[in-house]
């Protein structure tokens, strides 16, 4: 008895095409969640750090919100140059922990620029230790700094400093008391918004993390539900 010749053995052509057809559509939306552009993302290895220590060694402490972003020097998506562009971000104070300061100070992100790609496009250029990032206006912080206020830098995501939420509120207010008003300028109000959508149409050059990608994904399905 001659055996039949199946080309694609006990399974049918349909089949077959249907098998191949899943993961090439698996890589399409990967392809089309993932960020185009060069990567330029650079890892981040934190130290374990002790609270009290951080608010020691702090000049500033200060309970704000971040208005607006910014880049220094000012970049224009549609003027291509050779510069680097370093973020920064306008904060309103709504009260000091420690020291005093105006209801306004803004505070540069080393661990965030821009830059042109050969092709002419912007690409962000991010360190994973840093503590804002393009979704950060309108979120509220603690922030623990140190230097003057008119010349303040991020200390990084390592550092105590983070994204302000009542429990962790409550502890560093047990280490430096009831907080005072800015000392120029009104307190703006303490509500809180989601509206973290990125402030300028860039390319994101990263090296996100499929979990952080399916987090990309749920925020923007709850933004459409929203709609």
């Amino acid at each position: 008895m001659s055996a039949t010749f199946r080309p694609f053995g006990r399974y049918g052509m349909g089949t077959v095409v249907k098998r191949m057809l899943l993961p090439l559509a698996a890589l399409a939306i990967a392809g089309l969640l993932l960020p185009t552009g060069a990567q330029r993302a650079y890892a981040c290895s934190c130290v374990q750090t002790d609270l009290q220590a951080e608010i020691t060694s702090a000049d500033l402490i200060l309970v704000g919100t971040v208005s607006e972003m910014l880049t220094v020097p000012p970049l224009d998506p549609a003027t291509r140059d050779d510069l680097e562009h370093k973020a920064a971000v306008v904060v309103q104070v709504n009260e000091y922990l420690k020291g005093t300061g105006p209801s306004q100070v803004t505070v540069a992100e080393p661990a965030l620029s821009y830059t042109f790609s050969g092709g002419g496009r912007v690409v962000t250029n991010f360190n994973t230790c840093s503590l804002f990032g393009e979704d950060s206006r309108a979120k509220r912080y603690v922030l623990m700094l140190s230097g003057d206020p008119d010349s303040l830098t991020s200390p990084g995501l390592c550092s105590a400093s983070r994204v302000a939420d009542e429990n962790y509120l409550q502890q560093v207010r047990a280490i430096t008391g009831p907080g005072t008003l800015p000392t120029t300028g009104p307190a703006p109000p303490a509500a809180e918004s989601d509206d973290g959508f990125p402030w300028l149409p860039v390319v994101i050059a990263s090296t996100a993390s499929a979990g952080a990608l399916g987090a990309a994904a749920a925020w923007l399905v709850r933004r459409a539900s929203r709609a």
